[in-house]
Parts: C-alpha cells; structure tokens; sequence
C-alpha cells in the first residue's frame, strides 16, 4: 500500500499532515512506479507529468513488444495499457506476460473504444479509462488501483 510522504521540520519531526507533500511512497520508502503504454506520444508525455507531479516514477514505451522488454529489468507497480497498439497490442501484451508466469501488477486500460469496461474485464485489470479522460480521473483510478495491491 502506498503512504503519502510527510514532510519534516529541520528538529527530525514530522510537521503534521497539513503539509503532505504528493510523492507517493512504499513503506520502505521506495516510489511507486508506473509504466504506461500507448502509442501517443503527446499522451504519454502529459500522462507522465501529470503522474510524475503526484510523485509517481513513470516510464513510457509506444508499444507491447518494448513494454515486455521495460518490465524484464523492472516490474512496475501499475501498468496504464492502451489496447489498441502497434507491433503487439493490448490483448496480446497481457497474454505474453502471463505466459511468463509473473505476479501482474495492477492493470488500467486506456482505450477510445466505447466499452472501455469490457476491455479491462477481458484482460483483468482493476479499472478502465475511456479516452479522453481529465486529469482527475487518471490520478483517482491510479490511486484506487495501487491501494488495493
């Protein structure tokens, strides 16, 4: 589960938790992180600054095929998918990570596809984001889905 950071005063003690800051934290301190794919450019970068200013590590790749690659060096504690890929798609993304038999993180779909519901369910992931979505949405769904884990 992850835990808003607080701050301290320069004595070593807490200032109380007026003053969380947005960084979003493990037990043992490590950011969460968050690997999105999509084939959008100007999506993943706005993704990423919008995650990265509520104190998410996120990574970005434009496809299944390099998100595999991504998640060989690193397991990240949320994948935000887009189903609708080049090169290996959403659908065939999650099937070969399956087939490697690893523990999946939490799963968000993003598609522009009108049941975006129905996308999540056929992969299993916790949530599903039609696009377009705002900002709010996206950080909720990201929240949500990370404190059940």
């Amino acid at each position: 589960m992850l835990h808003p950071r607080v701050p301290e005063k320069k004595g070593g003690k807490p200032e109380g938790r007026r003053r969380v800051t947005t960084e979003r934290v493990h037990l043992d301190g490590r950011r969460a992180t968050v690997l999105l794919v999509d084939d959008d450019l100007d999506l993943r970068v706005l993704v990423g600054q919008i995650l990265g200013a509520e104190g998410y590590v996120v990574q970005t790749v434009g496809d299944g095929t390099t998100a595999l690659l991504a998640i060989e060096k690193e397991m990240p504690d949320l994948i935000l998918l887009d189903m609708r890929l080049p090169v290996m798609d959403g659908w065939h993304f999650v099937h070969a990570l399956r087939a490697r038999g690893r523990v999946l993180p939490p799963i968000v779909v993003l598609t522009a596809s009108a049941d975006a519901a129905r996308a999540a369910r056929e992969v299993g992931a916790c949530g599903a984001l039609g696009k377009p979505f705002d900002a709010d949405e996206l950080v909720s769904i990201v929240q949500e889905c990370l404190s059940v884990t």
